[in-house]
């Protein structure tokens, strides 16, 4: 203990003493500096680091960037704000459209469904240009019902239906009128000719329908047509195709020339048609070909040249040609040209014209 305490006084007799004014005096006499810094150039001056623990002298460090004035920081953020909300308009248009997609995808299914069993359902029946036949009878043989949807009915076949039920409608039109109506319009058969084959006559309209048996009076009869059926009701069709249009070129022609007083027409051979007329003119024209001008030739020698008691045969199988015989006489072929004939009728009518004067 005694050691102990001896060592101690000797340590502290060791240290000098020292007072408040000398350490007062040596603080005085540092340099003056700028508070809390350091001279500039001095050696031991450590440079200002950056909350990264970089300093800011470094070519490494990132130097913050000047700050923006409070007008750019406003615009930047409306038009970040607006970008956004373009998106999201963008991505909600998107979705949008789909809906309206699905939407439409459902209305039409539902309209569709509607239409084929309760909008479009037949409520009424019109029936125009019949006299023969009451609108019930042609509605009835067409097939059509109050109640079938417009959407559903075969036009077509109402139409045919029509046709060939009823001997004397030559042409059927059946239409929709929406939203709940059908409008059937016809046309009934008017007679043009009559076909005689094996015994059997039976009377054809203007549409080539066969309308019913027996000849008619003051109507052309047509022979030699080879008809493939004569059932009335259907369709005059001969065997031979070349023959179907015959009679309806030359009655056509017929019509155009003035030449009203037809009898018979032979179609036996169709390169060799012959023609009767008023019970006593022959008109032999070969083919059809030019037929308008043959018949029309024939009407004038008739009317200017022949008297009405006169029966004679008539060459046209030239126009430009013209032969006429005498059916009473054993004389053969006379030539007449169209032009003598206009030059005489040109004649008479001004003999007729100054004696009238």
């Amino acid at each position: 203990m005694a050691d102990k305490k001896k060592r101690r006084k000797s340590k502290s007799s060791a240290q000098p003493q020292r007072s408040g004014k000398p350490r007062q005096a040596a603080l005085n006499t540092r340099p003056q500096t700028a508070h809390n810094s350091r001279p500039q150039n001095a050696p031991n001056a450590r440079p200002q680091t950056a909350p990264n623990g970089r300093p800011h002298n470094s070519p490494n460090s990132r130097q913050k960037p000047p700050a923006m004035p409070q007008t750019h920081r406003a615009m930047n953020k409306q038009m970040r704000t607006r970008y956004t909300k373009q998106r999201r308009h963008r991505a909600r248009g998107g979705n949008y459209i789909l809906y309206y997609l699905l939407a439409a995808a459902v209305i039409i299914i539902v309209f569709i469904i509607l239409a084929n069993t309760m909008l479009f359902n037949c409520s009424r029946i019109d029936v125009e240009g019949s006299v023969r036949y009451t609108p019930e009878q042609i509605t009835e043989v067409s097939g059509l019902k109050l109640g079938d949807n417009l959407l559903h009915i075969d036009e077509k076949a109402a139409e045919e239906r029509i046709v060939g039920s009823l001997a004397y409608i030559d042409i059927a039109d059946v239409s929709r009128s929406f939203p709940t109506g059908i409008k059937i319009t016809v046309t009934e058969a008017e007679k043009w000719f009559c076909v005689t084959q094996e015994g059997k006559t039976v009377c054809v309209s203007r549409g080539g329908k066969i309308i019913e048996e027996g000849k008619t009076a003051g109507l052309p009869v047509v022979k030699g047509f080879e008809a493939e059926s004569t059932e009335v009701g259907g369709m005059l069709k001969s065997v031979v195709d070349n023959k179907n249009d015959l009679p309806e070129q030359i009655l056509n022609a017929a019509e155009k020339a003035g030449l009203d007083s037809i009898d018979e027409i032979d179609l036996t051979d169709r390169f060799s048609i012959t023609i009767e007329c008023d019970g006593r003119i022959t008109l032999e024209i070969g083919t059809v070909s030019d037929i308008e001008t043959k018949l029309y030739v024939a009407q004038t020698l008739i009317k200017q040249e022949l008297s009405p008691t006169e029966e004679v045969t008539i060459l046209l199988t030239d126009p430009e040609k013209v032969a006429v015989h005498n059916k009473n006489a054993d004389d053969n072929f006379i030539p007449v040209t169209p032009e003598e004939a206009s030059d005489e009728s040109h004649e008479t009518s001004e003999t007729t014209s100054s004696e009238e004067t």
